[in-house]
């Protein structure tokens, strides 16, 4: 039993530096989307798909961890934030993915203006994600596994990833000033917020979710 509870602290550990490091890489995608959308330089766009592949890899562990927080509010709305939650993951990391492959070959049109058949508009970096962080949201409120203030901040992220996906979706065009206004609040504010925060909530370990059954 101990060494089991040892093991779960050490991957709690692990998955709120990885949540940190999806934070920090957000505000980073942000500044290339907006180079993007200004100059489509070769550089702005091989950073941009690495950090969308490298933060889908991070994002799982991330997911897991938090699975394993909340399942004892409610296992099943859990497994259903985990799975939206890795489908969102896995479809960042894939995108990035397949924009990283041809670029490192030879200058391609930028990813931001085009439909990348793998996730397509930010179906699953964008559209599966918000799901995912607004049942974790709504968990949250109900058992209380982390501090219940991150809550809202998950719904506000989870809304502006849905605006996202829907603008791109529907209006498409990224340069318009309504989507890059939500582009901004969401990559340079709020997901980091939340992001930073649930890091830091899932280093302290699981002893950290003990009053959760009240």
């Amino acid at each position: 039993m101990q060494t089991t509870t040892a093991r779960s602290a050490s991957f709690d550990r692990m998955a709120g530096y990885a949540s940190m490091v999806v934070g920090l890489g957000g505000i980073i995608y942000a500044v290339l989307f907006v180079t993007l959308l200004h100059k489509a330089t070769k550089g702005a766009a091989v950073m941009s798909s690495l950090l969308l592949l490298v933060g889908g890899v991070l994002s799982s562990v991330v997911m897991i961890a938090v699975f394993e927080r909340l399942r004892s509010t409610d296992q099943g709305f859990a497994l259903w934030a985990l799975v939206l939650g890795l489908a969102g993951a896995f479809g960042s990391a894939t995108h990035g993915g397949f924009d990283l492959a041809p670029l490192a070959h030879k200058v391609v049109t930028s990813p931001v203006t085009n439909a990348n058949p793998t996730d397509p508009r930010g179906m699953a970096t964008f559209g599966l994600t918000a799901l995912a962080l607004a049942v974790i949201s709504w968990l949250i409120l109900r058992g209380g596994a982390f501090d219940r203030r991150l809550a809202y901040v998950g719904f506000v992220a989870a809304a502006l990833l849905i605006t996202l996906y829907l603008g791109r979706l529907i209006v498409f065009n990224p340069k318009g000033a309504g989507l890059r206004a939500v582009a901004y609040a969401s990559g340079f504010v709020v997901n980091p917020v939340f992001f930073g925060w649930r890091g830091m909530e899932l280093r302290k370990g699981p002893a950290s979710a003990s009053h959760s059954a009240d």
